[in-house]
């Protein structure tokens, strides 16, 4: 998954749509229902440069694959919200 933007001359904010806004947002929530440690850990983790070639390793261990994302309560309303 990708997200692409275009920033056309001096434009501080990149043009979106509000679909992709939309996305954006739920794919970050997402992430927060996936994360295996700590939301603290997660985030000083995520504060050091990773090698691309590193970055698998880093998020297997931090991260639940998609379809594995735990049963919580949290997730549930997630389905329901999208």
């Amino acid at each position: 998954d990708f997200i692409t933007s275009f920033v056309v001359g001096n434009d501080i904010i990149p043009r979106m749509r509000g679909e992709n806004i939309e996305m954006l947002r739920y794919e970050f929530l997402e992430i927060l229902a996936r994360v295996k440690v700590s939301k603290i850990a997660a985030f000083r983790d995520s504060r050091y440069p990773c090698r691309n070639k590193d970055l698998e390793v880093r998020n297997k261990r931090i991260l639940h694959a998609r379809n594995a994302i735990p049963d919580t309560e949290y997730y549930q309303k997630l389905v329901s919200f999208r």
